[in-house]
């Protein structure tokens, strides 16, 4: 006579197997993106915020009635510290943009001097 093996419906119910352990989610697993709008927001305070410490810087130079090497001098320093500061944040805290408002700027003022000096060479 052959035999039947018995139906797994009707057997009685066997406890599940016992939780295993689980590895933890790296440090940082769920960060959101950053925000475009932060990004935007960063470029913009980069930009106004440059042009803020050069009308600044100016106004301290002339008022100081230093000769006009020392205001470039000082200007260039200032220009290379400040993109310096938007690198360290860049690097160490992951805050992009400030960097990119400065260059901006920089950007704007050559095309501004090359539109000036296109007009007036008609």
């Amino acid at each position: 006579m052959t035999q039947i093996p018995p139906d797994p419906l009707d057997s009685p119910a066997t406890a599940p197997d016992p939780p295993r352990p689980v590895l933890p989610l790296e440090y940082g697993a769920y960060d959101r993106p950053p925000s475009r709008l932060a990004f935007a927001g960063r470029i913009v305070a980069g930009f106004v915020g440059y042009i803020v410490l050069n009308i600044v810087w100016i106004r301290v130079a002339a008022g100081s009635r230093l000769n006009p090497p020392t205001i470039v001098f000082g200007w260039v320093l200032m220009t290379a510290a400040l993109l310096g500061l938007a690198f360290y944040l860049r690097k160490r805290y992951g805050r992009a943009g400030y960097g990119y408002g400065i260059l901006l700027v920089l950007l704007m003022a050559v095309g501004l001097v090359l539109l000036i000096i296109g007009i007036c060479s008609r």
